[in-house]
């Protein structure tokens, strides 16, 4: 989240933020209390693989524009990063993707999502996370609206985040 925040800052959108463009590397000049043996930290870099875990804005964009917009009809690609990078982590939780397609008339899963956000008890998916923070920022990454999901700056400031990096 800190890379794409990063970028983010700089207004630039990494449009495609996805498992496979993740890599985890070794800083060797900066000694970290994560790896203190070794004088290293782990490091995360953003690449382009190209393949995108695309927000439901990028699948129906029609969808999602409102005929008062004229400038504004085009997609903030960040939004779309903060999408991705919740998927990226529901990934790496659960150990799969739980839906192909953003699109609630193509893909059952992901209408069952959308069913889940709407109810009391919520997507089990994201239930089954841990703590209420941790649930509230998930989805506050995969809500459908792009003008409506959080800023990355959001998400690292959030309690959940930042009280999960403090216990690393």
């Amino acid at each position: 989240m800190s890379a794409i925040e990063y970028l983010h800052a700089l207004g630039i959108g990494h449009g495609d933020v996805c498992v496979e463009n993740i890599f985890l590397t070794y800083d060797h000049h900066h000694h970290s209390t994560s790896d203190e043996r070794e004088g290293r930290r782990i490091c995360v870099k953003l690449g382009d693989l190209g393949r995108p875990y695309a927000s439901p804005e990028i699948l129906s964009p029609v969808e999602h524009q409102h005929q008062h917009e004229d400038k504004e009809k085009e997609l903030d690609p960040r939004a779309a990063d903060i999408w991705a990078a919740g998927i990226v982590y529901l990934v790496m939780r659960m150990g799969r993707i739980l839906w192909r397609n953003a699109v609630e008339d193509e893909d059952g899963r992901y209408a069952e999502y959308l069913r889940g956000r709407r109810s009391c008890e919520g997507y089990e998916g994201i239930e089954g996370l841990g703590s209420t923070q941790c649930h509230n920022v998930i989805y506050a990454m995969l809500d459908p609206g792009p003008r409506r999901r959080i800023r990355a700056g959001e998400v690292t400031r959030s309690e959940w985040l930042f009280g999960y990096l403090n216990h690393i």
